[in-house]
This record gives structure tokens, C-alpha cells and sequence, in this order.
């Protein structure tokens, strides 16, 4: 059973126009898989929640890319970030163009303003509202240009903190509350409960470019770059070890947990596929060692991960395209 459901992965971007490089994936309130792409236009949304069938995804980003000024000669995007209280407002990332958002479902987009500068945003970038919020956005960009923040849903952002960040997870019932890593340069895990206008550090070294919240339990996840999961069940104040069965010394590409299983997450790793856990992080099993792992190779910063909210198990990795992994099978 376990080969079985080990094996159920699916692509699911052949039908998708032109050849895409997926980089962030996000969902909307109804369960709608969302994707930003390179060489495209820009964002793509599942026309049905829970099953995004190949050659259902409509166009989410396409007005961005003729009406919006291009100044990079090609429209890539890094992330995308919806309202879970309104799924018609959005904000899209790209490499150099800026961030632009939209309240109306991708009809019309704006070009957002951000303090004290635009940065050229590169690849490294994470763009989330806070849940149940419609203006709460943050932005976290690689580079040391760090954390920005938006109060008005993705139309102006303000940078709060400066330093070289991977890692950004919100706490679900406070939009003041979230939490840091670093992608490069070991400054660790950092928190704030202002909504970054203090950030302190959490005592924690090295860099994670993920971390995630489990809503039942509140435990937090952080994937390390260097190898491992380190898991806190007190808001970050302590942390210990929750690797058990992961490959040794193997960057974490992402990590999540899942919104329908309390005490249960994944890892997507680098040179090992996907696992998951069924007992918050006190051990972890591969669930995929077959296109997971053959994709685990891309560009660390790149990688992305969602878990659907409808379908228990259900898991999009990727880069190339969308991969869609049942690792409960049918159930």
C-alpha cells in the first residue's frame, strides 16, 4: 500500500500554453491551486478546487502583462499570495518588474509602491497575506533587503527589516505574529509580534528558507538549509530536533504542514523527495522517491510547496511544472 500511494503522483502543467518554470504556489479560500511561472503570463489559477485537472487553469496574470509597463524584456513570476478572506484580491511577485495587485480577480492590476526602495527582487522571494486577513501582505525578498509589509492589500509596502531572509511563516490566528530565517549568512530564526517592526532573534543559528505553522496544534516547523527540521511547541522559545528518518546533511527545499491532519507536515528534499511525518516531526517516512527526487535538484530558493485544503494528502512540489502527490492515496 505504501509503494501504491508512494507512486501516485500525477503532472499536472503539460496542458498549461508555453513551457513553464513554476516557482510559488499558494491557494485560495476555496481550495484553488494558484501558480507563478517564468516565460509566461505570470500566474495561473485551477478553474476547480482540490482537482486542478491539466487544461484547467485560467489565466490569473495575463492582464499584467499587457497593461503593466515591462522592464525586463520577460515576464517571470516568483510568487503569488491570495486573500483567504476575499479570493479576488492577490498580489504577484517578479524577478525585476515589481509586485502588482489585483481586486478584482485579475481583471485589472496595480502596480504596488515600496520604501524606501523597489528592489531588483531576483528569484529569492515570498509574498503571503496574513490568514484571514484582506490587507495584512508580507514580502520578504533574498539579497539583505529583507521583510516589507503592506497594510493597504498589496498596493504599498514598507520595508520593516533588513537582512537576508528565506523563511516566512505568519501566525494563523494573529497577523502581528510571525516568524523569520535566514537564507544565507547563519543569522538563524527571528520573530516579531508587531508585524516586524521589531524582529528578535529566537537564539537558533544557521539559515532556513522554510517555515510552517500547524494550525491544530501550533507547532512550527522550520526546514534547515544545511539538513534537518527543528520543530517549537511554544511560539519559538525553544527548539529541538525533529529529523528522525530524514536524509543526513540534505537541504530542506520546503516545508508544510497539513491543514486537514493535525500532526502531520512534509519536507521536500534536496537529492531525496518528499516525506512526511504523522507524528509531528518525531519521525518522518518518504512518500515519494520518484519525481519528487528526480525535481528535488533544482536551484535552492526555488522550490515550492503547497498542501491542499480539500483533499486530505494531496501535495503540489515544484519547479518545471506542478506535481500533484496523494500521499493518502484515495482516502
Amino acid at each position: 500500500m505504501r509503494a501504491r500511494r508512494a507512486g501516485a503522483y500525477q503532472e499536472r502543467s503539460e496542458r498549461l500554453p508555453h513551457p513553464l518554470l513554476c516557482r510559488g504556489r499558494n491557494l485560495d479560500g476555496t481550495g484553488r491551486l494558484l501558480v507563478s511561472a517564468f516565460y509566461t503570463v505570470l500566474a495561473f489559477r485551477a478553474e476547480k478546487p482540490g482537482h486542478p485537472e491539466p487544461g484547467f487553469y485560467g489565466r490569473f496574470g495575463a492582464n499584467i502583462t499587457t497593461t503593466q509597463e515591462n522592464l525586463f524584456g520577460e515576464w517571470d513570476g516568483t510568487s503569488i499570495a491570495v486573500a483567504s478572506a476575499n479570493q479576488d484580491l492577490a498580489v504577484v511577485a517578479t524577478v525585476v518588474n515589481g509586485l502588482f495587485s489585483t481586486n478584482d480577480g485579475g481583471a485589472t492590476w496595480t502596480k504596488a509602491t515600496i520604501a524606501p526602495r523597489d528592489p531588483q527582487s531576483g528569484s529569492l522571494v515570498r509574498v503571503r497575506f496574513a490568514p484571514g486577513s484582506a490587507t495584512r501582505v508580507y514580502y520578504i525578498v533574498g539579497g539583505g533587503f529583507g521583510l516589507s509589509r503592506s497594510d493597504d492589500g498589496g498596493r504599498s509596502f514598507q520595508r520593516v527589516f533588513a537582512a537576508p531572509l528565506g523563511g516566512l511563516a505568519i501566525d494563523p490566528g494573529n497577523p502581528d505574529v510571525i516568524y523569520l530565517g535566514t537564507f544565507a549568512g547563519g543569522g538563524g530564526l527571528f520573530k516579531s509580534a508587531d508585524g516586524g517592526t521589531k524582529v528578535t532573534s529566537l537564539g537558533v543559528s544557521g539559515n532556513f528558507a522554510t517555515i510552517s505553522i500547524d494550525t491544530h496544534t501550533r507547532a512550527i516547523y522550520a526546514g534547515n538549509r544545511a539538513g534537518g527540521v527543528l520543530r517549537s511547541n511554544d511560539g519559538g522559545a525553544t527548539w529541538s530536533d525533529a529529523s528522525t528518518g530524514l536524509p543526513s546533511g540534505s537541504e530542506v527545499l520546503a516545508v508544510e504542514a497539513d491543514p486537514n491532519v493535525p500532526s502531520r507536515a512534509y519536507a521536500w528534499i534536496h537529492g531525496g523527495g518528499l516525506f512526511s511525518t504523522a507524528n509531528a516531526g518525531a519521525s518522518w517516512i518518504a512518500e515519494d522517491t520518484g519525481e519528487s527526487l528526480r525535481r528535488s535538484g533544482i536551484e535552492a530558493g526555488r522550490a515550492a510547496m503547497a498542501v491542499d485544503p480539500v483533499k486530505r494528502g494531496r501535495v503540489y512540489l515544484g519547479n518545471s511544472g506542478v506535481l500533484q502527490i496523494d500521499t493518502l492515496g484515495d482516502e
